[in-house]
C-alpha cells in the first residue's frame, strides 16, 4: 500500500516489467502536456507525442528517452496540428 501523499505515475500499479504502455499525447512539448509525458516516462512507458514546433518535439523525445529508456520505454514524436483532420488522417 502507498503511503498516504506520496505520488507515483498514474496507472503505474498496472505496469509490469514485461508489460510497457502507449501513451499518446497532443501538446506534449510545453506545460501540461510535457509534465504528463515525463510522468508516464518516468513510469518506463512508450510515450508519443505529438507538437507542431519540431525544435521543441526533438528536445521533448530526448528528455523521454533519457527517462524511460532505463525501464523499457521510448520517445516517439510526430510533428502535426491535431487541428487539422488532414495531418491526423
Amino acid at each position: 500500500m502507498a503511503r498516504r501523499g506520496a505520488a507515483s505515475p498514474p496507472g503505474a500499479e498496472l505496469a509490469s516489467p514485461d508489460r510497457v504502455r502507449v501513451i499518446v499525447i497532443t501538446g506534449g512539448t510545453a506545460g501540461v502536456g510535457r509534465a504528463t509525458a515525463r510522468r508516464f516516462a518516468r513510469a518506463g512507458d512508450a510515450v508519443a507525442v505529438l507538437a507542431r514546433g519540431r525544435d521543441r518535439l526533438t528536445a521533448t523525445v530526448a528528455e523521454i528517452d533519457r527517462l524511460a529508456g532505463r525501464l523499457g520505454g521510448r520517445g516517439l514524436g510526430i510533428a502535426a496540428d491535431v487541428s487539422d483532420p488532414a495531418q491526423v488522417e
